[in-house]
């Protein structure tokens, strides 16, 4: 089935794709479609890591400055 998504070549050691063609078998899909799920998981969560350090920085900006609750905010 021909698709419109950009393709991406990708070599692995024998051992990572003997284990990914393992776990592609365990949850009965391809080892392509499970190769995109790794991938789109690791960029969501390389994102999540920026912006918690990002929130990490902007809390330690604040420090010492005056806060409101969070009852009080939405009250």
């Amino acid at each position: 089935m021909p698709t419109n998504n950009p393709r991406v070549n990708v070599t692995l050691e024998e051992d990572a794709l003997e284990m990914l063609q393992l776990l592609a078998k365990r949850a009965h899909t391809s080892v392509a479609g499970l190769a995109r799920k790794f991938i789109l998981d690791a960029i969501e969560n390389d994102e999540d890591m920026a912006l918690c350090k990002l929130a990490e920085k902007r809390l330690a900006e604040d420090e010492g400055k005056p806060r409101i609750s969070h009852e009080d905010f939405w009250a």
